[in-house]
């Protein structure tokens, strides 16, 4: 009679790999899930050139571009968070889109936290995104779609 077979009867090397890419699979899976996950260093998913045109529409100052985050919205939006105290204020930070062909479609001051963006999927004909802000004891969900030639704020609604 055959006895079953346990993790811990296979070779340690086997134990690790299986450990390896259940951790890989649910990096994967988190961040697939989690669009704030999707934020990267703005050189690795913008154009130096456009990079560089951002960077000389928003801020006086120097600002490292590698400080700059981005979220590749669509395959031609990225939304930026400029990561710096040089541009935000007693009302917020500044966070802009642009398209790749350097339009400037959105550029809002906001409150920064974690989960401040997110991407709306509810309509698979438009890019949008849902912007969380702090009001009181209330969280404020505003949803921004892409209208071609700018984001519009489609609906506001809040949240306890």
């Amino acid at each position: 009679m055959r006895s079953k077979l346990s993790l811990y009867d296979l070779p340690i090397y086997i134990q690790a790999l299986i450990g390896i890419s259940l951790l890989v699979a649910i990096g994967l899976v988190e961040r697939f899930t989690n669009p704030s996950e999707q934020w990267v260093k703005a050189p690795r998913s913008i154009k130096s050139e456009l990079l560089t045109k951002i960077i000389q529409d928003n801020a006086t100052d120097d600002i490292n571009p590698e400080t700059i985050k981005s979220m590749e919205l669509n395959n031609d939006i990225y939304l930026v968070d400029f990561n710096s105290q040089k541009l935000c204020g007693r009302a917020g930070c500044l966070y802009v889109a642009y398209t790749e062909r350097g339009d400037r479609v959105l550029s809002l001051i906001l409150q920064p936290q974690p989960d401040l963006f997110s991407i709306n999927s509810s309509d698979p004909n438009r890019t949008c995104i849902d912007i969380r802000q702090p009001q009181g004891n209330q969280t404020l969900i505003h949803t921004y779609c892409y209208e071609g030639d700018k984001f519009i704020n489609t609906i506001s609604s809040a949240t306890d």
